[in-house]
């Protein structure tokens, strides 16, 4: 149940074909606290959520992985993409059982974006993100 206030501050989002995020909490009802509600916060659209709520990206990936290609991707898209976003490398080295961390400056940063997605995935990185 939306609450009038909670209703008149969200309701734009609301609309037919919308895909939305709601950000909130469970709390005890107020005047009946057998009872849990949620507390809505926020609402995102969807398309939004990438850019708004990525805080650090952070790749893991071994020594041997890192060639002209990656590289060259990686800095079109911070050029094409650029945000707040901060990158984190984990450059992993097998053979030597070592891990280099590697954090990108902040006038580098990026906007979580479809093209970086799809291109660490068509490589096999993993990539996790942090809001």
């Amino acid at each position: 149940m939306l609450w009038e206030k909670t209703y008149i501050e969200f309701k734009n989002f609301l609309e037919d074909g919308n895909k939305i995020v709601i950000q909130g909490q469970y709390l005890p009802h107020r005047y009946r606290p057998d009872e849990w509600e949620l507390e809505i916060q926020r609402i995102y659209l969807l398309e939004e959520v990438k850019k708004t709520l990525t805080k650090k990206l952070i790749v893991t990936i071994p020594l041997q992985s890192i060639d002209e290609d990656l590289i060259s991707f990686m800095l079109e898209n911070q050029k094409q993409y650029a945000g707040d976003a901060e990158m984190i490398w984990n450059v992993v080295d097998a053979d030597l059982d070592a891990e280099l961390r590697f954090s990108s400056l902040p006038g580098r940063r990026l906007t979580m974006n479809d093209a970086l997605i799809e291109y660490l995935e068509a490589r096999g990185i993993p990539l996790r993100v942090l809001s």
